[in-house]
């Protein structure tokens, strides 16, 4: 348990740190590196279970869906259309780099399952830290935001130690 509450403490200094001094820039990137290790760690499991995947061509995609987001957000409307785009062109290299095979098709939709699993689902941390409305203080709305993910991962976080707690103490 004490490794449990250290690593937890750990994290959480890095997170509010990067938040603290790097505001909604250091935010999306750090989001963007869970994003990359989430989801290289999603293509490890599914590998170890049999299934193939492209996870470089499926990291790049998922850094480019995490850019076109933030691109979204901040209003760069050619940025954005420059970044789908270039998801469009990796995920269409993914199908027509190899013959379609049966192994092929296979790993393309592993691929693509992969990067919507992780950074697309992930992506809405960027959409609420935008959108927060909800806020402990009355600071500006960069602040809201914040608190507003930091209280969604808390959460999170509460929750599955509450799950473990109980699921020890009653099997």
């Amino acid at each position: 348990m004490l490794k449990r509450t250290s690593s937890t403490l750990a994290i959480w200094t890095i997170i509010i740190g990067v938040l603290y001094f790097f505001g909604i820039c250091g935010g999306a990137g750090l989001l963007a590196l869970l994003s990359c290790a989430a989801q290289w760690e999603y293509y490890d499991l599914r590998e170890r279970a049999g299934a193939a995947a492209y996870k470089k061509m499926g990291l790049l995609t998922g850094l480019l869906w995490m850019g076109a987001v933030g691109a979204v957000l901040m209003k760069k409307g050619d940025v954005v259309v420059s970044l789908l785009l270039a998801v469009c062109v990796c995920l269409m290299v993914c199908f027509v780099a190899k013959p379609p095979t049966k192994r092929h098709v296979e790993a393309v939709v592993e691929t693509i399952f992969g990067v919507f699993y992780v950074p697309f689902l992930l992506s809405f941390f960027l959409v609420i830290f935008h959108f927060g409305f909800f806020s402990f203080s009355h600071g500006d709305s960069e602040a809201r935001g914040i608190w507003l993910v930091v209280s969604v991962i808390a959460v999170i976080k509460a929750c599955d130690v509450g799950g473990l707690l109980i699921g020890k103490q009653f099997g």
